[in-house]
Parts: C-alpha cells; sequence; structure tokens
C-alpha cells in the first residue's frame, strides 16, 4: 500500500466518522424543559424526592434567609441515619428537578461527611438541603 492509499483510506474514515456524528446529533431527542411556575414548586419536588427515601417533611427543619428586599432563599435542614444514602438521594434529585432547568451542586463536608445541596435557578441559588448524618449509637458507645 502506498502513501496515496493510506491517506485515502483515512480521508474515507474521517468522512465516514463525520456522517455517523451529524446522524446521531440529528437523530438525539432535544430537551424539553417543563416551566418552574413559581419558586415554591422546587419544595413540592423536593417533598416528593424525599417520599421516595421515606422522609416525611415533618423531619425538615426550614429557615429562611433573606437575600435582599425581594428575594429570600429556603435552607433545609435534614437528619439523617448515618447509613442513608446521600449521593443516591442526590442523584434522585438531579433528575427530578434537571426538567425544570434547575441544577444541583454539592459538596461533603468533612470529617462528619454532611452533604450540602445547593439549588440554582436562572443562575440564582433558591435554596440549599443539609443532609445531617446522624452517629449510630454503635459508634457513639464505642468511642
Amino acid at each position: 500500500m502506498n502513501r496515496r492509499s493510506k491517506k485515502q483510506i483515512v480521508t474515507g474514515l474521517l468522512f465516514l466518522a463525520c456522517i455517523i456524528a451529524g446522524w446521531l446529533l440529528l437523530s438525539a431527542p432535544s430537551v424539553q424543559y417543563k416551566n418552574l411556575k413559581k419558586i415554591s414548586q422546587v419544595d413540592s419536588l423536593l417533598k416528593t424526592t424525599l417520599a421516595r427515601y421515606h422522609i416525611s417533611w415533618q423531619q425538615v427543619s426550614t429557615r429562611s434567609v433573606q437575600v435582599d428586599s425581594t428575594f429570600s432563599r429556603a435552607i433545609h435542614t435534614i437528619n439523617v441515619p448515618a447509613h442513608f444514602p446521600q449521593t443516591e438521594f442526590h442523584l434522585a434529585l438531579k433528575h427530578t428537578l434537571s426538567p425544570y432547568d434547575i441544577s444541583v451542586p454539592a459538596h461533603v463536608n468533612f470529617p462528619a461527611k454532611n452533604l450540602d445541596i445547593q439549588i440554582y435557578f436562572d443562575n440564582t441559588i433558591i435554596g440549599t438541603i443539609k443532609l445531617i448524618k446522624q452517629q449510630d449509637s454503635l459508634q457513639t458507645s464505642t468511642k
């Protein structure tokens, strides 16, 4: 095989890859965002996600932080058992809120391993969820 035929094969493969990539791009379903009518709708979606993890809304401590004269941000604190699947809950919450164009970045606070989840909508933090792990009675008795 000479150099020219190798170039033709590579060019043909690249062309084929571009055709396939274009087809995949055009055939992929477009993302349909749902309209968020009120910020309070997020609380309803949060309640639904919490219910899937057997956490009632009565277990949630909520306080409001005034951001400016027209906007306040809710901070939800939830005491969860030490074995609570925080990452799984975070993923479920992301799947629940992402159709509304709401993102939920999170970070873990060490050494307690508590998870703080920020709720972003329209480039604004509209709320925070703090998952506070409770110590197991076995862990506290052995320390």
